[in-house]
């Protein structure tokens, strides 16, 4: 799910959270309804959140600070962590503003990859925010150049790169247009490993939730409809529930929460090496598939999802009912299949087509300088 160019007031988790909220008040209102509950003062309060929290869902926020990029210098940094592929590094950085006078900042990454971990006199790329209280990001993706290690006149090693002349040199910050990168969320971060590049992740249309609705009501409903019902000498009767008013209403939050949150929680997640499906909330799934078995795939849309923007996936490689067998409700399924293709026959696409690499062409020539120099 790459990140949206719109910003808003509140961060996309509590805005999820807020999605819960609105439909399981809407939930209960209709079940009042249906069953002739209603009370004035139940719809006052129902209707009194509902329209509070989407209006706090819709707020915009305020303006992105500016942001500038430049390569800065490790000036320290702490030692990795054995048999960790990510760890928390801090790391002290040196470079130069735009106006070429130096600055310091501690930095303190908690995803730091080990595979290329920083030591002194590393170059690595950074993003400042330039806001009230300046912040630091490293763009890891970018790569890490790391100082050829040479030995003083008592054998000991050398950091290479922090004399004042070569830190002089660093470039300057130059401000870049934001950029909305392909970052993988938390969820997936935990599954990649530091060989494979990650391309984008997506989660379920929201036509996906719409049916959970659908099942979670009619659910409730048949809860409050008494319905009877026998199988043999099993008899289901669901007239012998003493409240079933207050038993529907259980069952419909509880349903919301557990189905809600878990449509948050799934992904279809995509590298550079592998498709990736991320299932379940307590009982967490995840299955992957090669690129290479990935490419034999079924693109499958039904006339409401060409409407509404959604189909379905099948991998033919995979055995029928494995978790990866079909993959449904997938939004704009024509260009993720089109990029999954491409990613198939051009696994390593040219450095101008990766979006975390585009920057300002004066930028791009002090970085190549600085990383063959």
């Amino acid at each position: 799910m790459p990140r949206s160019r719109r910003r808003w007031l509140l961060p996309d988790a509590l805005r999820s959270g807020i999605v819960l909220i609105v439909t399981a008040c809407a939930g209960l209102a209709v079940l009042a309804w249906v069953s002739h509950n209603v009370y004035d003062e139940l719809l006052i309060v129902l209707g009194s959140i509902v329209a509070a929290v989407t209006f706090l869902a819709i707020l915009p926020g305020r303006s992105r600070p500016a942001t500038a990029r430049t390569v800065a210098a490790v000036i320290a940094a702490n030692p990795a962590p054995a048999g960790r592929i990510l760890g928390r590094c801090a790391m002290m950085l040196r470079l130069n503003d735009a106006d070429g006078t130096p600055r310091q900042f501690l930095h303190i990454e908690a995803h730091t990859p080990t595979a290329i971990w920083p030591t002194e006199g590393c170059r690595v790329i950074v993003e400042v925010a330039k806001a009230r209280t300046p912040g630091v990001a490293v763009l890891w993706q970018l790569g890490v150049t790391f100082p050829e290690p040479t030995l003083d006149e008592r054998g000991l090693p050398v950091a290479v790169g922090l004399d004042e002349e070569e830190l002089n040199a660093l470039p300057a910050l130059e401000r870049v247009e934001r950029i909305p990168l392909w970052e993988p969320s938390y969820l997936a971060r935990r599954y990649l490993v530091p060989t494979e590049r990650f391309r984008g992740e997506w989660r379920r249309h929201w036509i996906r939730w719409i049916k959970e609705i659908a099942v979670g009501l009619g659910i409730a409903f048949l809860l409050l409809s008494g319905y009877r019902a026998q199988v043999g000498k099993l008899v289901i009767d669901f007239g012998d529930i003493k409240n079933p008013y207050l038993v529907a209403q259980l069952v419909w939050c509880g349903w919301v929460i557990w189905r809600g949150l878990t449509w948050l929680n799934n992904r279809l997640v995509l590298t550079n090496r592998r498709v990736m499906l991320i299932n379940g909330l307590l009982w967490r799934r995840v299955a992957s598939v090669p690129l290479a078995k990935a490419a034999d795939v079924l693109h499958t849309r039904s006339p409401l999802g060409g409407v509404l923007g959604y189909g379905a996936f099948r991998f033919n490689n995979i055995p029928i009912l494995r978790p990866m067998w079909r993959v449904g409700d997938l939004p704009n399924t024509r260009d993720l299949y089109l990029q999954i293709v491409g990613e198939t026959f051009d696994p390593e696409p040219p450095e101008a087509r990766q979006a975390p690499q585009e920057m300002d062409v004066g930028l791009d020539d002090l970085v190549a300088a600085q990383f063959l120099a």
